[in-house]
């Protein structure tokens, strides 16, 4: 992030030993709004808690969804949980999502074309990161 790099080179730190890495997408790929021109897959702040990402060992999605199961409700609401993504964990979160009785508050949506990845963060109140 530039900022941090800011907050580096004020301590000393060569501005030219910095390359700013983005951890996602050009941000450009990630407007649109929509699917192809058929209108939202979701809608904006339609889920709770949202992931974007592997479902793999480094990680803990499983941990992601048993925290998720202990949130209390918000508003007279169950909170609700959007995963895009996969990987070899995705058989163990689904069953772990059937063992705790989560089918109809936990979504997985697979992967997904990066033109549809804006308006699935969008459908998130918050993003985690396990």
């Amino acid at each position: 992030h530039e900022s941090k790099v800011d907050d580096y080179a004020a301590l000393g730190a060569p501005r030219e030993k910095f390359v700013v890495v983005r951890n996602t997408t050009s941000p450009g790929l990630l407007g649109g709004g929509s699917r192809n021109g058929r209108g939202r897959r979701w809608e904006v702040n339609s889920f709770t808690l949202g992931y974007v990402g592997t479902f793999d060992i480094m990680k803990d999605i499983l941990g992601l969804i048993e925290g998720f199961a202990k949130l209390p409700e918000i508003g007279g609401r169950a909170p609700s949980l959007l995963l895009v993504g996969s990987g070899e964990l995705e058989p163990a979160a689904r069953c772990r999502v059937n063992e705790l009785d989560l089918q109809d508050r936990v979504e997985f949506a697979g992967w997904m074309a990066p033109e549809d990845i804006g308006p699935a963060i969008e459908a998130c109140r918050i993003g985690v990161s396990p």
